[in-house]
Parts: C-alpha cells; structure tokens; sequence
C-alpha cells in the first residue's frame, strides 16, 4: 500500500484506471467468453420460434414501440400481419448492439443527453420484451441472471484479488470461488425484485377495492397516504437495487459475504456516498468508452492487415469477397456483403472465415464484460475504504483473511 500512497497521493479515483489493465486477465475473458456463448447459444435456441413482425425494410415491431409507443405498435403489427418474423433475442441483440454504441459514441464527445436517450431506449426495449414477450423474456431472464451470477463471481473474484494484493489466480480456483457461492450471486439481483413484489401487493388488493362502486372510492381515500408511502418504499428499494446490484458481486468477492449482506452493504453505500459513486461510475464510464474504442481499433487493425495481405498474393478480387468483404471499423467482418460462394471450397472457406470473426467479435465482448465487473470491484473497494475504512488491501482467502497493515489515504 505504501507504493500506491506515493503514486496517487489523497487521491482515491486514479485506481479506477487500473482497470484496463487487470481487466485484460485472460482468466477473466475466458470466463466472460464462455459466459457470453451460453447465453448466445441459449437465444438462438429459443429463436427457433419467431415471433417479431419485421418489414422487408428491416423496421420490427420493438422499433415502432420505442418510436411510437403501444398505440403505434398496434397498427403496425396489424398491418403487417404477413409479414417475415425474427425471434426476440436476435431482435434485442441487434437493437442494443446499434444503441450501445450510440452510447459509446455519446460519452466520447461528452453528449450526456445523447446517451441518456440510447439508455432510456434500450430500457424501454426490455419493457417492451417483458410486456410483449413475457414468457420467452422471464424464461431468458432467469437463465441470464445464472449465467451472470456465476461469469460475473469470477471476474469479481479475479479483479478483487489483483486489486487487492496483486495476486493472479488460476481459473480453475475462481471457478471453485465461483460454484460455492452460485446460490448467493444468484439469489442477490432477484431478492429486491421479490421484495418489491411483495409490498405491492396490499397496493393490487387496493385497486381491486376501488373497482367496487362507492365502497371503493371511500376506502382508496382512507388508504392514499399508507398507498404512498408503501410507493415510497418499493421506489427506495427499486433504486438501490437497480443501481446497487453493480456493488453486490464486488461485495460477496471480496469479503465471502451471503447475498444478504452483500445486498446491505450495497445499499448502505450507494445512500451513503451517493454523488461520490455518481462521480466514480461516470469516470469509469467515460474511461471505459476510450479503452473500448482502443480495443475495437486493436481489433480493425489487426484483422485489416491480415485482409490486405493475403488479398495481394490473391489474383482477382471476386473471390476474396465471396469469403470475407472489406474490414470496417465497426464491422470486421461484414458478413452482409459477401457474395455467394462460386463452390463448395468457398462455402467451407467462408464458414471458417465467419466463425472465427463470431471468435475475434466475442473476444472484444468480452472484454466489455470483463471490464464492467472489475470496474464496479474496484468502485467497491474504494467506497469500502471511504466509508468503514476498511484497507484495500484487506480480502478473503480460502483459508484466512488477509489483513492489511497500511491503509490508503482517504482522498
């Protein structure tokens, strides 16, 4: 800790640009990629059943509900009644793939209004999956919330311990970490959600009341203030588990807690440190839109070169695209422009071509995924020291604790 004193002196945020660098663990990516295959895998697998109405011009109905609203989704799906259908999670991913980005690009140029509209769209997205496709949404949602809770307890585990001590463990014991405390990470994101469930439902049994003529209009006017204030509750709840669940892994990896005192502590600390965590997560968020420009550059350059190098010992320019167009920056692939293939060699070259490019894209999500949970382990760690003065550089081991003997400067 002495050697961090001397490099950020009071200071507390300059730690989150360590982040790029553990992040990068291949430990870490590996489990963020294999992570990632599953829950791609799972949503190709219940596309088999299409369900979205989509134009011949590619505008499906979650376009139209973000634009227009349930009134404008009607009538589009009404006039489009014959019209080609995509599964959902094709229809999610390609809709929040174009505003992430939008995101990304917002963030660069500080436009905050810009990325606060592609964050308010991409909730609106999942409102509109869970509204319109509610069974396919809760069955992908439960299996996405356990594919998370255990990628993202590794990632936790592995960046809280470089963090921590500078240890790099293997995958093997983070997995292990992992496995054990599945339950704990899984359970955290959901048992605010029961919660809120929960203290609602005296509010349905109210509407159910008013519906009585009379009666019910007597009883809503005595019960308005306790129906407040029950609002009030599952919106204080709501909040800090929305935000709060990005400190819940952090919680569970560093100190080997259960998830209902990670959920606590989680809470505590957004309320507590409220602007400071603001401060903390847009720094990061600005940081992490360079490192993934940075990255998708990587990622271009490298796969550019490769094309124009095998492309000038190549005679002709018609086979070469029937395999793999162009590179661009933000498609180094562009599976949309190939040709079709003139035989069964280039058919089996262009599978090879677009299953590694499925490969190289899924490294550079991964990385993505990586980054968040080290991020938000490392935002842990700081707000911990902050407000229960807890080193850094304390953490649990599988057979001890580690205690640490100097203390970070508070900023």
């Amino acid at each position: 800790m002495a050697e961090r004193e001397n490099i950020f002196g009071k200071f507390l945020f300059p730690n989150l640009f360590r982040t790029f660098r553990i992040s990068i663990h291949h430990s870490q990516i590996f489990a963020a990629l294999l992570g990632l295959a599953l829950i791609v895998l799972t949503g190709r697998l219940m596309d088999i059943h299409k369900t979205v109405v989509v134009t011949s011009y590619g505008v499906t109905e979650l376009d139209t509900f973000v634009l227009e609203g349930p009134a404008g989704l009607d009538v589009f799906v009404e006039s489009h009644q014959k019209s080609v259908r995509l599964g959902v999670f094709e229809t999610l991913w390609k809709f929040m793939t174009e505003h992430f980005h939008g995101i990304v690009k917002s963030i660069l140029v500080l436009n905050l209004s810009a990325a606060a509209t592609n964050t308010v769209e991409i909730i609106n997205a999942i409102g509109w999956a869970f509204r319109y496709q509610f069974f396919y949404t809760s069955i992908f949602f439960l299996i996405f919330i356990a594919v998370t809770a255990a990628m993202g307890g590794v990632i936790c585990r592995i960046a809280a311990l470089q963090f921590a001590i500078g240890e790099k463990p293997g995958l093997g014991e983070s997995l292990r970490f992992g496995f054990k405390k599945f339950f704990n990470f899984f359970a955290a994101p959901l048992v605010p959600v029961f919660i809120i469930v929960c203290i609602g439902i005296p509010l349905i049994i109210l509407g159910l009341i008013y519906s009585i003529p009379y009666a019910g209009d007597i009883v809503m006017a005595v019960f308005l203030p306790l129906a407040i204030l029950i609002g009030m509750i599952m919106a204080i709840i709501a909040i800090g588990g929305a935000v709060g669940f990005t400190l819940m892994f952090p919680s569970m990896a560093y100190e080997n807690s259960d998830c209902f005192d990670a959920i606590s502590q989680s809470y505590e600390y957004i309320y507590t440190q409220p602007w400071r965590f603001v401060f903390y997560g847009v720094l990061t968020a600005v940081y992490g839109a360079v490192c993934y420009i940075f990255v998708r550059f990587f990622t271009f350059s490298l796969m550019l070169l490769t094309y124009l190098f095998i492309k000038l010992g190549l005679i002709g320019d018609a086979k070469m695209t029937q395999i793999w167009p162009r590179p661009e920056f933000m498609n180094v692939f562009n599976s949309a422009l190939r040709e079709p293939a003139a035989n069964w060699g280039q058919s089996f070259a262009s599978f090879f071509v677009h299953l590694w490019g499925l490969i190289i894209i899924g490294i550079v999500i991964s990385f993505l995924i990586s980054f968040y949970f080290t991020a938000t382990t490392i935002i842990y760690a700081l707000l911990r020291y902050k407000i229960d003065k807890t080193p850094i550089d304390k953490i649990y081991m599988q057979a001890q604790r580690f205690e640490g003997n100097e203390q970070l400067p508070e900023k």
